[in-house]
């Protein structure tokens, strides 16, 4: 992998998914040159996750450089990934030991305060897989922008700083219709070594309940909404009082209940809640109305540890 200085264009062509967080995104990438030629360097890592999407096989972006701003310099950093990486959202949580996949890590970038970092995706190569076949995903004009994070980093000699981003598919996806499907994404940059895990259990009733929306085999739309503070429930709506994130449910092998796991959670108060009505939630919407949810459960998350949780048998 190499670095040199980039002029800053956007492009549809490799698209630039501008995903302003400074210095933080930690998933190892297979070796960085600092542009800085002064020898006062320090060391980044930046990573991939998503708590993923149960209903699809796969659904794909690949990542062919990385865009760095630093705030004392005119033109961001770019990194270039000796080969790209191709990154399943839909599976990263479950698939990797660590919840997540290396962009790249322990790589040197001059010293100084960053404003922030820019993915660049090859947009021939996105796209999300349904029952073995295929079909183009297309993030919108101007939803780029949602990519861009605003964090405000410093990179010392002291720290090797370890950032991950969630890019939270479920809530970025829209079905159109007739295998029609858009990418609106707005990931979170996080402090890894801030965050915690919330894992729980559903019960098999909540699931199975013969007014949910959740498929024949009650396989499709099982998710936990997890909000920032104490909230009322609101279904994804597209405005500030969304849920910060949704994760799926899935059966547990040790029982007939079910289970689901959110990881990089930062240190905080949250609220979470059960629904089988994802499937009719459309994400610029208000649907609340019709869907059906669990009681809400307040908990807390601690950096480093791990907060267990049950959503109980009726509605």
């Amino acid at each position: 992998m190499r670095l040199k200085r980039a002029s800053y264009l956007t492009t549809r062509t490799g698209l630039l998914v501008t995903a302003g967080l400074c210095v933080l995104i930690g998933v190892g990438c297979r070796g960085v040159v600092s542009s800085g030629t002064g020898e006062d360097q320090g060391k980044l890592g930046i990573w991939l996750t998503d708590p993923g999407i149960s209903e699809y096989d796969r659904l794909e972006l690949t990542i062919t450089s990385v865009d760095i701003k630093h705030q004392d310099q005119a033109d961001p950093i770019r990194v270039e990934l000796d080969r790209p990486l191709v990154v399943d959202l839909t599976r990263i949580a479950q698939r990797t030991s660590d919840r997540r996949e290396k962009l790249f890590d322990n790589e040197a970038l001059p010293l100084g305060r960053y404003e922030w970092i820019q993915l660049n995706l090859d947009e021939t190569r996105l796209f999300i897989e349904d029952q073995g076949a295929q079909y183009p995903l297309v993030i919108p004009p101007g939803e780029e922008e949602g990519l861009r994070l605003t964090f405000n980093a410093a990179v010392d000699d002291r720290t090797n700083l370890d950032l991950t981003i969630d890019f939270n598919a479920d809530k970025a996806l829209r079905n159109l219709g007739n295998n029609n499907f858009e990418l609106r994404p707005a990931p979170r940059l996080l402090r890894t070594e801030r965050t915690g895990t919330l894992t729980g259990r559903v019960a098999e009733s909540l699931v199975r309940d013969r007014n949910c929306n959740n498929g024949s085999n009650h396989d499709e739309g099982n998710r936990v909404y997890v909000f920032s503070g104490t909230v009322n429930f609101q279904d994804l709506q597209g405005n500030q009082n969304d849920p910060l994130l949704t994760a799926p449910v899935t059966p547990r092998t040790s029982d007939n209940d079910y289970e689901f796991s959110v990881g990089f959670l930062p240190h905080g108060r949250y609220t979470a809640v059960f629904t089988c009505d994802r499937s009719i939630d459309d994400p610029g919407m208000d649907n609340l109305v019709d869907m059906i949810t669990s009681e809400m459960v307040e908990l807390s998350i601690d950096a480093g540890q791990t907060t267990s949780i049950s959503f109980e048998s009726s509605f």
